[in-house]
């Protein structure tokens, strides 16, 4: 059979994700690649390997004829389930922040869920084919279907991977609908998806963390929400800061958050508006951080640990009612700001932290807090 010409929009789309995902590596990788590795380029020419090796499998996979994906689609399955069940024997599985996602295949790690998205999508777009006019019954053609596809993400959320899993989910209903199955089935499989996850995330655990990090990363500073509501910022010299989302036509999501909150609305504009960089000096100029220090990783972690000290020392109760009036005095006017931060403070007048920060005073001596 001759070889016919590739889908030049199709590759072209693929480069381009490609060149994004180094791009987005680098920005947010150089700044602990230089504090760790002494090198900004550290991870983006790992990350440019692997995408090289991705591209030479490109273009042998453009060689092979699609037909014998399709006889080889029920084993890659196979291969993508055996790869997602390995993750939770012992022997081999390899868990980081609480989620068992890789294995490990001697010298290689891998992640099976990167590998069942592609078994996933050759051994449906294989079912769907063989299947014709057939998809559009449900009992024949969809329920089946959905029945392989519900294992594969069984297993992907028990990993936790919320984000592979809802990509698997996407998958399936792209290919159902290219296919032309009823608009009602794929409607009934959104919606019955849709109910599944908000399940899931009001249930708590791994998807609800992710989710309240970001409406409200307050409420668990010490866990999901520590990077969004950290009130100390300490930065190395060579580090820097920026929002270059409007730069792309996007709205930044942490720059209105954490910057307006860090610094002057001027200021604040000044530096959102333009999408550019700012490096240490100028941050803690305008007041996003509290300290630039030299770039050494110990001298970093010696200036976290002499902040810290400064703040533990003082009395608990105090410091987390500061904490909390000063977050919501934000958001109301001056007359609102003045109420609210006389009521926090005549409510911790009233602990015992501080009746005993008022004798060690007198006495001079040092405070023995109790938090409470």
């Amino acid at each position: 059979m001759r070889r016919g010409e590739p889908d030049y929009v199709l590759l072209s789309a693929a480069l381009m994700l490609v060149v994004l995902g180094l791009i987005a590596v680098f920005s947010s990788s150089y700044a602990i690649a230089v504090v760790n590795h002494g090198d900004a380029n550290f991870f983006i020419k790992r990350q440019a390997i692997w995408a090289a090796i991705g591209l030479a499998g490109l273009l042998a996979a453009m060689s092979i004829n699609y037909r014998l994906l399709m006889r080889l689609s029920p084993l890659l399955m196979l291969a993508a389930i055996a790869g997602l069940v390995a993750v939770f024997v012992p022997a081999l599985s390899v868990t980081a922040e609480g989620s068992a996602r890789w294995v490990n295949i001697g010298p290689v790690t891998a992640q099976p869920s990167e590998f069942a998205k592609l078994a996933v999508l050759v051994y449906l777009a294989a079912w769907l084919a063989a299947k014709g006019l057939r998809v559009r019954n449900f009992g024949l053609g969809v329920a089946p279907y959905i029945g392989m596809v519900g294992l594969v993400t069984a297993l992907v959320l028990l990993e936790p991977d919320l984000g592979t899993a809802a990509m698997i989910a996407l998958i399936t209903g792209t290919l159902l609908f290219v296919s032309g199955a009823r608009l009602l089935h794929i409607a009934a499989l959104v919606l019955s998806a849709a109910m599944f996850t908000g399940a899931l995330v009001l249930v708590g655990g791994y998807g609800a963390a992710r989710i309240l990090s970001f409406t409200s990363a307050e409420s668990d500073p010490q866990g999901a929400g520590f990077a969004l509501s950290s009130d100390i910022v300490l930065m190395t010299e060579k580090a820097s800061i920026g929002w270059p989302q409007v730069k792309r036509g996007i709205s930044s999501v942490s720059g209105p958050t954490q910057g307006v909150h860090a610094m002057p609305w001027t200021a604040a504009m000044g530096v959102l508006l333009r999408g550019g960089q700012i490096f240490a000096e100028e941050a803690y100029r305008l007041g996003l951080c509290n300290e630039v220090v030299e770039q050494d990783k110990d001298k970093l972690m010696a200036a976290a640990d002499r902040w810290a000290d400064e703040i533990l020392v003082n009395a608990p109760l105090a410091v987390q009612a500061i904490k909390e009036s000063s977050r919501r005095c934000l958001e109301l006017p001056l007359e609102s700001r003045l109420r609210l931060a006389r009521q926090v403070a005549d409510k911790v007048l009233e602990s015992e932290d501080a009746k005993e920060g008022i004798a060690a005073f007198k006495e001079k001596r040092a405070s023995v807090w109790k938090g409470k």
